[in-house]
Protein backbone atom coordinates (compact mmCIF):
# COMPACT_ATOMS: atom_id res chain seq x y z
CA UNK A 1 0.00 0.00 0.00
CA UNK A 2 0.90 3.42 0.03
CA UNK A 3 3.44 2.90 3.05
CA UNK A 4 5.23 0.68 1.50
CA UNK A 5 7.64 3.55 0.06
CA UNK A 6 8.48 4.28 3.85
CA UNK A 7 8.03 1.53 6.05
CA UNK A 8 6.81 3.09 9.53
CA UNK A 9 5.16 6.15 8.40
CA UNK A 10 1.84 6.80 10.12
CA UNK A 11 -1.04 6.74 7.94
CA UNK A 12 -3.72 9.53 7.62
CA UNK A 13 -7.05 8.65 6.80
CA UNK A 14 -10.38 11.42 6.80
CA UNK A 15 -12.69 8.94 8.94
CA UNK A 16 -10.40 9.29 11.95
CA UNK A 17 -10.31 13.12 11.96
CA UNK A 18 -12.82 14.50 14.14
CA UNK A 19 -14.72 17.60 12.75
CA UNK A 20 -12.18 20.09 14.70
CA UNK A 21 -9.05 18.22 12.48
CA UNK A 22 -8.13 16.59 15.54
CA UNK A 23 -6.60 13.14 14.33
CA UNK A 24 -6.69 9.60 16.07
CA UNK A 25 -3.49 7.25 14.62
CA UNK A 26 -4.40 4.50 17.18
CA UNK A 27 -8.06 3.28 18.01
CA UNK A 28 -9.53 4.54 20.83
CA UNK A 29 -7.19 7.26 20.98
CA UNK A 30 -8.62 10.89 22.62
CA UNK A 31 -9.81 12.80 19.15
CA UNK A 32 -10.96 16.32 20.20
CA UNK A 33 -8.36 19.45 22.17
CA UNK A 34 -9.58 21.31 24.61
CA UNK A 35 -9.94 24.78 23.18
CA UNK A 36 -7.38 27.26 24.14
CA UNK A 37 -4.91 24.75 25.58
CA UNK A 38 -1.52 24.97 24.94
CA UNK A 39 0.44 23.79 22.54
CA UNK A 40 3.28 22.65 24.64
CA UNK A 41 0.39 20.16 26.39
CA UNK A 42 1.33 16.85 26.26
CA UNK A 43 4.48 14.82 25.18
CA UNK A 44 5.60 13.08 22.06
CA UNK A 45 7.26 9.74 21.53
CA UNK A 46 10.77 11.07 22.00
CA UNK A 47 9.56 12.85 24.90
CA UNK A 48 10.62 16.79 23.25
CA UNK A 49 7.39 18.98 23.35
CA UNK A 50 5.04 19.40 20.89
CA UNK A 51 6.52 22.65 20.00
CA UNK A 52 9.94 21.43 19.63
CA UNK A 53 8.82 18.54 17.42
CA UNK A 54 7.29 21.14 15.17
CA UNK A 55 10.23 23.11 14.62
CA UNK A 56 12.48 19.48 14.27
CA UNK A 57 9.53 18.56 11.61
CA UNK A 58 9.97 22.23 10.08
CA UNK A 59 14.06 21.91 9.96
CA UNK A 60 13.49 18.65 7.92
CA UNK A 61 11.06 20.22 5.42
CA UNK A 62 14.01 23.14 4.84
CA UNK A 63 16.34 19.79 4.31
CA UNK A 64 14.16 18.64 1.40
CA UNK A 65 13.12 15.18 4.16
CA UNK A 66 9.71 15.20 3.61
CA UNK A 67 8.89 11.36 4.46
CA UNK A 68 10.61 12.24 8.04
CA UNK A 69 8.57 15.87 8.39
CA UNK A 70 5.17 14.57 7.68
CA UNK A 71 5.78 12.03 10.12
CA UNK A 72 6.11 14.31 12.83
CA UNK A 73 3.63 16.63 11.61
CA UNK A 74 1.24 13.53 11.49
CA UNK A 75 2.28 12.56 14.88
CA UNK A 76 1.72 15.76 16.22
CA UNK A 77 -1.86 16.21 15.04
CA UNK A 78 -3.17 13.36 18.02
CA UNK A 79 -1.52 15.83 20.18
CA UNK A 80 -3.61 18.70 21.85
CA UNK A 81 -2.35 21.91 20.55
CA UNK A 82 -4.32 25.22 20.06
CA UNK A 83 -6.65 26.39 16.57
CA UNK A 84 -3.78 27.93 14.69
CA UNK A 85 -0.85 25.86 15.89
CA UNK A 86 -2.79 22.55 14.53
CA UNK A 87 -3.81 24.07 11.38
CA UNK A 88 -0.48 25.12 10.34
CA UNK A 89 0.52 21.33 11.61
CA UNK A 90 -2.25 20.25 8.74
CA UNK A 91 -0.82 22.32 6.17
CA UNK A 92 2.87 21.86 6.61
CA UNK A 93 1.90 17.95 6.88
CA UNK A 94 -0.45 18.67 3.09
CA UNK A 95 2.70 20.74 1.61
CA UNK A 96 5.43 17.05 2.53
CA UNK A 97 2.53 14.88 1.24
CA UNK A 98 1.98 16.65 -2.28
CA UNK A 99 6.20 16.83 -2.48
CA UNK A 100 6.20 13.13 -1.51
CA UNK A 101 3.85 12.43 -5.30
CA UNK A 102 7.08 13.09 -6.75
CA UNK A 103 8.81 10.49 -5.58
CA UNK A 104 6.06 7.62 -5.88
CA UNK A 105 5.87 5.14 -8.32
CA UNK A 106 2.49 3.89 -9.88
CA UNK A 107 -0.66 5.89 -10.39
CA UNK A 108 -1.87 3.87 -6.99
CA UNK A 109 0.52 5.64 -4.48
CA UNK A 110 0.43 8.94 -6.01
CA UNK A 111 -3.36 8.99 -6.18
CA UNK A 112 -3.55 7.73 -2.68
CA UNK A 113 -1.23 11.04 -1.60
CA UNK A 114 -3.22 12.94 -3.42
CA UNK A 115 -5.93 12.21 -1.52
CA UNK A 116 -4.17 13.16 1.72
CA UNK A 117 -3.15 16.12 0.65
CA UNK A 118 -6.80 17.03 -0.20
CA UNK A 119 -7.65 15.53 3.43
CA UNK A 120 -4.81 17.23 5.04
CA UNK A 121 -5.96 20.21 3.59
CA UNK A 122 -9.61 20.06 4.90
CA UNK A 123 -8.28 19.82 8.05
CA UNK A 124 -6.46 22.80 8.19
CA UNK A 125 -9.22 24.60 7.25
CA UNK A 126 -11.83 23.79 8.68
CA UNK A 127 -9.83 25.14 11.68
CA UNK A 128 -9.12 28.19 9.73
CA UNK A 129 -10.22 29.03 6.22
CA UNK A 130 -8.27 31.90 5.32
CA UNK A 131 -5.13 29.35 5.14
CA UNK A 132 -4.47 30.70 1.57
CA UNK A 133 -1.36 27.92 1.73
CA UNK A 134 -3.77 25.11 2.20
CA UNK A 135 -6.43 25.89 -0.12
CA UNK A 136 -3.57 26.32 -3.06
CA UNK A 137 -2.00 23.07 -1.72
CA UNK A 138 -5.77 21.63 -1.96
CA UNK A 139 -6.14 23.12 -5.68
CA UNK A 140 -2.58 21.73 -6.69
CA UNK A 141 -3.75 18.40 -5.66
CA UNK A 142 -6.98 18.57 -7.00
CA UNK A 143 -5.49 19.74 -10.21
CA UNK A 144 -3.35 16.82 -10.61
Amino acid sequence: GLDAWRPGLPSFSADRASPDGAVSHEPGAPTSETPGEDADVGSSREGRSPRERKAEADEAVGRGEYADALAIYEDLLALPADEACRAAIFSNAALCALKLCATLHGWGQVREMLLRVVSLCDGALRLDGSLSKAHFRRGCALEA
